[in-house]
């Protein structure tokens, strides 16, 4: 799905990762890529959707070839339609949840969990891996300052009561503020940055590996292209020298 030459877009087991694009990158294409890796290896992933109408997201994950209804169908993979549920917009659809009630700051984490408890069968033997899509999303329902107890609480929770679950954070650096995604990024194991350069014979976009957990890891630079037509290798990524 996505040529990376020497980096793997594939984190390790229980580890937190963010992925910062700006608006006009391909860095979101990147996000959906990984999870079809993950899905590759068997793990069953858990997308909260806060940004797109579920119709649109499928669209958006199609463009890396990832078919989200035949993994819901599956049973790879299931959606916590947050968008969804804030403005009742629901689709009856195997594997897609909706919290039930009002979609406060006050509740979510406990209908979220309500949610994973009921899922537990399905990725107990598997390796669970939840994907946030994405956070600007989520701030522009409860705003920055809670959205950052929201994560501090669900990466709590996870060092308790499941440790190996891979965390997925993608945020677009033109809505978010720096301090929010510095302190996200400070959470995290990877962090990967695409950036865009508008040119007048088209958009050069550049990818930076700038935190691993790898040992004796060095900051990266790539070049980012993306297919004119949907292939194999969608998102391929060259070594800058």
């Amino acid at each position: 799905m996505i040529a990376m030459e020497t980096f793997k877009v594939v984190p390790s087991e229980g580890a937190v990762v963010s992925m910062i694009y700006d608006t006009y990158s391909s860095g979101w294409q990147l996000f959906f890529g990984a999870i079809a890796e993950l899905l590759e290896q068997g793990k069953f992933v858990v997308l909260s959707n806060y940004n797109q109408p579920l119709r649109t997201l499928f669209k958006l994950a199609s463009a890396v070839g990832i078919d989200i209804e035949e993994e819901l169908e599956n049973d790879n993979m299931a959606i916590i339609d947050v968008f969804g549920s804030k403005y009742e917009t629901y689709f009856d659809i195997p594997n897609v949840y909706y919290l039930q009630g009002v979609v406060d700051v006050d509740t979510i984490n406990p209908k979220i969990l309500f949610i994973f408890e009921r899922l537990q069968p399905k990725f107990r033997e598997r390796g669970l891996v939840r994907a946030i899509y994405a956070l600007e999303g989520a701030t522009f329902m409860f705003g920055e300052e809670e959205t950052l107890k929201l994560i501090n609480a669900d990466l709590a929770h996870k060092s308790k009561y499941h440790p190996d679950t891979i965390f997925m954070f993608l945020m677009n650096s033109d809505i978010l503020s720096r301090r929010f995604i510095a302190w996200v990024s400070g959470v995290s194991d990877y962090v990967i940055v695409t950036k865009s350069k508008l040119e007048p014979d088209g958009i050069i976009e550049r990818l930076y590996v700038v935190r691993s957990p790898d040992e004796g890891f060095k900051p990266l630079a790539f070049k980012l292209h993306v297919a004119d037509e949907l292939t194999k290798e969608r998102i391929k990524i060259e070594k800058l020298f």
